[in-house]
């Protein structure tokens, strides 16, 4: 039983190993709050954070299932309240998704005002 289970961990690390897991958090560069606003107006760039790690959703704004109201609207903004769970709990698949988009980490440890209200009523708009 034991050398069975171990050759199938070594199929599953395989497997693992071929997957890719999009940038990891730890290797990426450290922006502000202020970088994120200047990329964001001066370079076009829809960037959103979540749990402190800047995505660039700028390419998947069209296919957002929510539309892509909800992208701009979060755009250098924090969404990470919004996206964990007060409007809609993601799915793994989403958050799979969103590790390929990441771009920065923030440098600064603070939470800007989020307006969940606000968001409500562009989602129902969207």
């Amino acid at each position: 039983m034991k050398a069975r289970l171990q050759v199938r961990q070594e199929k599953l690390d395989e497997a693992k190993r071929r997957v890719d897991w999009g940038k990891p958090v730890e290797s990426l560069p450290f922006w502000t709050w202020k970088q994120v606003r200047s990329m964001s107006e001066e370079e076009n760039r829809l960037l959103i954070v979540i749990d402190n790690v800047v995505h660039d959703c700028t390419r998947f704004k069209a296919q957002h299932p929510g539309g892509p109201r909800i992208i701009e609207f979060w755009n250098a903004r924090d969404a990470t309240q919004a996206f964990n769970g007060d409007v809609y709990n993601h799915t793994k698949a989403a958050r799979n998704l969103l590790a390929h988009l990441r771009v920065a980490r923030l440098k600064e440890i603070y939470e800007p005002e989020c307006d969940i209200d606000e968001f409500k009523d562009v989602q129902k708009t969207s």
